[in-house]
């Protein structure tokens, strides 16, 4: 419903727009200067009607996304073994090798089903890097760019993991543009022989799927 809300909004901006630019045709070609002095005042009144309307539909994106955001990442601790299998996998990524023995499946295919939908979401549009980098990424890449993890599941299966490697791509190269670290790079997801061919399919699978 919120994000109905806003659409109407957007509708509503794109309107008063379009007022804007018929009063000012009816300025510039009507000789009245009565006319022109009320074509003025309603143009006026349309331009901070639709930068109100712009100014407030910024801030209730800004918000929804915000809360969609939180929901998502909470959504990721509900998955069974989502939580345990990214400990062990950051013990792993700290040195601690033995810990991916402990991994069950089931986390491994709940964390990627995870990042599967994450892509979904970014070629929908839903957010963008900028706005979910800090937040996601670090947990991204440390589910992807792990061997065990790509080894038990993302590369056999990754037919079902298509947006994965599009996202994998998109976001790599959206951290190598900004001059940031990618976690756990020396194991990317990049070196495995079919990620070129997966990263094509993925931006084929995005572009009719989402």
């Amino acid at each position: 419903m919120e994000l109905i809300n806003i659409m109407k909004k957007e509708h509503y901006y794109t309107v008063s727009i379009i007022v804007a630019l018929i009063l000012c045709l009816t300025l510039l070609f009507n000789n009245s200067f009565a006319t022109r002095i009320v074509t003025i005042v309603t143009l006026c009144y349309a331009l901070l009607g639709a930068a109100a309307l712009l100014v407030q539909n910024k801030r209730d994106k800004d918000i929804n996304q915000a809360s969609f955001i939180l929901e998502y990442s909470k959504y990721f601790y509900s998955l069974s073994n989502a939580e345990d299998t990214l400990l062990l996998l950051d013990e792993y990524r700290l040195g601690n090798k033995d810990s991916i023995k402990k991994i069950e499946y089931r986390g491994i295919v709940n964390c990627l089903i995870w990042c599967e939908e994450l892509s979904s979401l970014i070629q929908k549009n839903v957010f963008d890097f900028t706005t979910i980098d800090n937040v996601f990424s670090y947990m991204f890449f440390t589910i992807v760019n792990n061997e065990f993890v790509q080894k038990e599941e993302l590369l056999p299966q990754a037919d079902f993991y298509k947006g994965i490697f599009y996202l994998h791509k998109q976001w790599s190269d959206y951290k190598k543009k900004t001059n940031q670290p990618i976690p756990m790079e020396d194991e990317g997801l990049q070196k495995s022989e079919i990620y070129l061919s997966y990263v094509s399919k993925g931006n084929i699978y995005n572009k009719k799927s989402f």
